[in-house]
């Protein structure tokens, strides 16, 4: 009796530990597979693309498509980020530098109350269209858990380069304004 003992065990744990491992890959995106196939430059467009969020300061709803044909850097952040704040004067800033490009700086937040990303973006200056992730599944499908994010898409929804970190000038000028202007 006591041989299948260790054996029941040992199947027992190995069980429980595919299991614990099915979870996690299921519950958590693989991060880097956005990461790896911008890497390869096989450009994967957004996930949830087409799907669309509250606008802040309106009643409607947009989507990333909802601005088609323009190339888009998509800052992810919160009011409440210490990051964010440290990042939103230049992407103040920068929205300029974009609009010059006929690109758009849009921001995605998510929980965030509307009235601190409000106030946020008044302090800072920031004046670009809002889409609000209520439930942080559009921001999970993007593998982020944690901001500042920011993603180049291009004109067709594809991201071209991301930073998962805020962004730096450097980033911004060797990485961004060759791909939007086409000199990449």
């Amino acid at each position: 009796m006591k041989k299948f003992v260790i054996p029941s065990a040992v199947v027992a744990a190995a069980v429980a530990l595919i299991a614990l491992l099915t979870w996690g890959v299921a519950t958590h995106p693989d991060t880097a597979s956005i990461d790896s196939r911008v890497a390869r430059h096989d450009y994967p467009v957004v996930p949830g693309y087409r799907e669309n969020l509250p606008l802040l300061g309106t009643d409607r709803t947009a989507s990333l498509a909802s601005f088609h044909g323009r190339w888009m850097l998509l800052n992810v952040y919160a009011s409440w980020c210490t990051p964010c704040h440290a990042e939103a004067p230049l992407m103040a800033k920068e929205q300029h530098v974009l609009a010059d490009h006929h690109a758009l700086l849009v921001g995605l937040t998510y929980q965030d109350a509307v009235s601190a990303t409000e106030q946020f973006n008044r302090h800072y200056g920031l004046h670009e269209p809002v889409l609000r992730d209520l439930s942080g599944n559009f921001v999970h499908n993007l593998g982020t858990y944690a901001v500042p994010e920011s993603f180049l898409v291009s004109p067709q929804g594809k991201i071209m380069a991301l930073m998962r970190q805020g962004v730096s000038t450097n980033w911004l000028t060797h990485t961004v304004l060759p791909l939007i202007s086409g000199r990449a």
